[in-house]
């Protein structure tokens, strides 16, 4: 990435660490977390970064040699990303070393290692797997990116990177010898790749890159940030009932088109799920751009939380860990998901509860309704979407997953293509994709009226054995495929 102009707050060192130690034979806890950098001058792929942080007593040490004292693993980390159907795109890896001064020091349970692996992608859709190796144990790790949606590039216009979190962000030189991947215009950034902080912690640091400020070297124009730190799934209206923190407009003058903004906030807050908000202004052109982060706030070590007494409210209490994770699978946003998937049951159980109450309509009441239509999107798609009626696994299908994102269609329809209305098929030699509908075959056609001002989603059984794929779709994000929309086009299709 090209470097760009930077400014920077007050450091202070800080260094939180939540990571118990591994049974043997268990797997290595990977905690990851995923950062996008769309800088114009980069375009029209954008720098991802893919931060992630392992327990040093996850991996075996070995005797460096006869003549050096000390021990060391190796790890091997290595991100493989794909296109939605499992098509390899692109992978980066990286192998190196961390060093202890004897066995008993190595399995100290309080440190962590931070690294990150890079990519530049094209905007669009992807999947992606993280995998942390020991190459001595050969015991690994993973973290799974479901879904991976790489922003496009900005351009001619104010624009905001990733919000990023950090543990530790420091002025370095070209004296530093630490590991070079983790820094970036003169920022040595130690990532808090899943933002999960203490509730012992009280300061936050914060990395971003801003773009596309209006710029004339012979004028000292300024722009302003703000820092907004909220309690998620309190109403903005109603921040009595929760932490709010406005830290004020900071201005600041222009030190080119762009800028890199890093600083550290002053935080503490109970246990729980908070939101925050950095927002910049040209001042000169009076554009305005924001970019949002959720992190979280575990209880300090050794804390008991008060005994609960549960009653039967919701379907959430019956529910096996399986349903609940299958449930909240498409609903939490990447990171969210990260968290959840690091927890065991019984955190997985009260996150997701947090979340549904966060996100219910009418909190106070005796029913939410978010969670229900949740559950009734769910068991249709187990109903209806599943291929084999042993396996209920239709939740996982792409018409399961459009489903449970954007809830029951306004308008279902089930279509077959007619033979005589299409030629011969063809393959996209690029791609390796079908251009043209399958002659004979069934697909269905989903319209939502009140989404993005009216959007389609095309599902086509490809296989003719009932495996419907999303083929095409006009929602912002989604599969985009030109013949299918000539075709729906051609025959009125796109409007109910």
């Amino acid at each position: 990435m090209k470097k760009i102009f930077f400014i920077f707050g007050g450091l202070i060192w800080i260094l939180a660490s939540l990571a118990p130690a591994q049974e043997a034979g268990s797997k290595i806890s990977v905690q990851a977390g995923i950062s996008f950098f769309p800088n114009p001058a980069d375009s029209p792929k954008v720098l991802v970064e893919f931060p992630f942080a392992v327990n040093r007593n996850d991996f075996a040490f070995m005797p460096i040699d006869s003549q050096v004292s000390g021990v060391r693993a190796a790890i091997y980390a290595e991100i493989i990303v794909t296109d939605t159907l499992g098509k390899p795109v692109d992978s980066s890896s990286t192998y190196f070393y961390t060093m202890a001064p004897d066995t008993v020091s190595a399995r100290m349970s309080k440190i962590r290692l931070f690294n990150k692996l890079l990519l530049d992608l094209e905007p669009g859709i992807y999947k992606g797997k993280l995998n942390v190796i020991d190459v001595t144990s050969k015991r690994n790790g993973a973290m799974l990116y479901d879904r991976i949606e790489v922003p496009a590039v900005v351009k001619d216009r104010l624009s905001l990177s990733s919000l990023e979190l950090a543990i530790q962000i420091r002025v370095v030189d070209e004296s530093y010898k630490g590991n070079p991947r983790l820094v970036k215009n003169d920022r040595e950034v130690i990532p808090n790749p899943m933002g999960i902080f203490s509730e012992e912690d009280t300061l936050l640091y914060t990395y971003a890159e801003l773009y596309g400020l209006a710029y004339d070297s012979a004028r000292k124009d300024q722009f302003k940030i703000n820092y907004l730190i909220t309690q998620a799934g309190v109403p903005a209206l109603n921040d009595s009932n929760g932490y709010r923190h406005d830290f004020g407009d900071i201005a600041m003058d222009k030190p080119g088109p762009s800028a890199v903004l890093t600083n550290v906030l002053p935080f503490r807050g109970n246990p729980g799920r908070y939101d925050i908000a950095l927002t910049a202004t040209d001042v000169e052109s009076g554009e305005t751009v924001t970019a949002t982060r959720r992190f979280i706030v575990v209880p300090k070590t050794g804390y008991q939380p008060p005994a609960v007494v549960y009653r039967m409210k919701s379907p959430l209490d019956t529910a096996s860990i399986t349903t609940i994770s299958n449930l909240v699978h498409y609903l939490l946003s990447p990171s969210e998901l990260a968290v959840f998937n690091s927890l065991n049951d019984s955190g997985k159980i009260r996150y997701a509860g947090q979340f549904f109450r966060d996100h219910d309509p009418t909190p106070g009441t005796g029913e939410n309704e978010y969670l229900n239509q949740a559950f009734a999107r769910y068991d249709y798609a187990l109903e209806h979407f599943s291929n084999d009626p042993e396996v209920k696994s239709g939740w996982r299908s792409d018409r399961g997953r459009v489903l449970m994102q954007y809830g029951f269609w306004d308008q279902r329809d089930e279509e077959i293509v007619p033979e005589k209305e299409l030629g011969p098929i063809i393959e996209n030699t690029n791609t390796k994709t079908r251009i043209a509908p399958i002659m004979g075959r069934p697909w269905e056609r989903w319209y939502y009226r009140n989404i993005q001002s009216g959007i389609l989603f095309i599902f086509e059984d490809v296989s003719g054995f009932g495996d419907f794929r999303l083929v095409h779709s006009t929602a912002t994000g989604e599969i985009y495929n030109k013949e299918w929309d000539t075709y729906i086009k051609d025959h009125n299709l796109e409007i109910y």
